[in-house]
């Protein structure tokens, strides 16, 4: 029996995030600069399992300026709330939605 294995691709955007708030789409990595105020990353509000997205603290600042995960009524880690921060200089994360019971998670 062959096994297929499929990889997610991540488009990732030109456009380096400023802004208080993003509307993150499946399938798109983003560059994300808290310099000037802290951002909120809201989540597609339906996913399918395997769907990815992909955030990274582009100036090193989130120590600063926090990231938070509006998670769209979608669990995160099994949980409704609250909502993830991601507070570290430097940090990434890639989520991917595992389906609705643990939601996205941190991969």
């Amino acid at each position: 029996m062959a096994i297929t294995r499929v990889l997610a691709t991540t488009t990732w955007q030109s456009t380096i995030v400023t802004g208080t708030t993003l509307s993150a789409v499946v399938g798109n990595g983003y560059w994300i600069n808290t310099t000037s105020n802290a951002c909120t990353v809201t989540l597609p509000a339906s996913a399918s399992a395997g769907d990815t997205i992909s955030i990274v603290d582009y100036a090193r600042t989130w120590g600063t300026n926090a990231v938070t995960i509006d998670q769209n009524s979608l669990n995160f880690q099994g949980n409704t709330s609250p909502n993830p921060i991601y507070n570290t200089d430097g940090q990434s994360v890639t989520i991917t939605y595992s389906g609705a019971t643990q939601g996205w998670i941190p991969t």
